[in-house]
């Protein structure tokens, strides 16, 4: 939730969304703000929200990409290597 438990009035969220955008002004119109929050919470979703196949179902292509080039970067980082 961007403004604390999920069922915040909507001047709030829109409060809220504009400054964690760092915007000016609030989103309009109202509605704006609760589709730019549900984007901000989908953004900051831990990565173990979804796990296993559920997690794989809901990535494009581009994303499982990225997730597997970054498991091959931490395998190859964690390797020690002697000098």
């Amino acid at each position: 939730a961007v403004a604390g438990n999920g069922k915040a009035q909507k001047p709030q969220v829109e409060r809220m969304v504009a400054r964690l955008l760092g915007l000016n002004v609030l989103p309009t119109p109202a509605d704006a703000a609760d589709a730019l929050a549900q984007a901000i919470c989908h953004a900051l979703r831990p990565s173990g929200a979804l796990q296993g196949g559920e997690r794989e179902q809901h990535l494009t292509a581009a994303q499982k990409q990225w997730a597997l080039a970054q498991a091959q970067a931490r395998k190859s980082s964690s390797v020690v290597r002697d000098m």
